[in-house]
């Protein structure tokens, strides 16, 4: 059997998966700032319905979704980023 390379590979061969999943949990809590951008962008997209914020490329209501589109660019390229280095 060859040398498992991760804790949770560890964990499972050692058969003590509660004490380590808990350490797991704990390491992967949400920060706060992941729950204030979707809300914030939520809220932009909300606002430009009422009444359009008028910046380039956002001048009708209609153009709501390009606030969506470019928030799902953004993360597209942190996680690429991410794992480029």
């Amino acid at each position: 059997m060859s040398q498992p390379e991760s804790k949770v590979e560890l964990t499972i061969l050692c058969g003590t998966p509660r004490a380590r999943f808990s350490d797991y949990l704990k390491r992967t809590e949400t920060r706060p700032m992941t729950k204030i951008l979707p809300f914030a962008l939520i809220l932009m997209m909300a606002l430009h319905i009422i009444k359009p914020l008028g910046w380039p490329g956002l001048k009708k209501r209609g153009d709501f979704w390009k606030i969506a589109a470019g928030a799902i660019l953004a993360m597209f390229v942190v996680v690429l980023v991410g794992h480029a280095g």
